[in-house]
């Protein structure tokens, strides 16, 4: 995670910003800012009506979710807010060697149910499978690759 903190970016200058990392993706089901495909207006609704209150990757039910994520936070509370990020890298890192093997070669379900039932979607909800357990592709360093899911079990590949 990168942070740059006292930044004042607007509509523009963040799609210019994103686009000097790769090309900006479209998730399904979703409404971006008009002019400006790629950038999502986030509210705070609180917790009982926010669809991501669990730790989660983005966009994890394609079958290429996108690499990174970027957040330019616009308003923000004087104190305390509920955004957070955790090291998938040092959770893997962290496990017994035991539940690392029992780890190695599982694949999940993810799906976007939930957002579809969220945003009204009307349309076949997407799903990918994934490993549990990725390795960077220039690194070689391994981290989980989790999330909440509603129905779906791990299957052993």
């Amino acid at each position: 995670m990168l942070t740059f903190p006292d930044q004042h970016i607007d509509d523009a200058g963040l799609m210019s910003f994103a686009q000097r990392w790769g090309t900006v993706m479209k998730t399904p089901m979703l409404t971006y800012l008009e002019g400006y495909p790629g950038i999502l207006h986030v509210y705070n609704r609180g917790k009982d009506a926010t669809p991501t209150e669990y730790w989660h990757p983005d966009s994890a039910y394609l079958e290429k979710p996108p690499a990174i994520s970027i957040l330019a936070a616009q308003a923000l509370p004087p104190a305390g807010g509920d955004t957070m990020w955790c090291s998938q890298y040092l959770a893997y890192e962290s496990l017994s060697e035991g539940m690392k093997a029992h780890l190695s070669g599982l694949r999940a379900k993810f799906s976007g149910a939930k957002m579809a039932r969220r945003t009204g979607h009307p349309g076949e909800v997407p799903f990918a499978y994934h490993p549990v357990v990725r390795t960077h592709p220039e690194t070689g360093r391994k981290a989980l690759f989790i999330s909440h899911s509603e129905t779906v079990p791990s299957l052993k590949v």
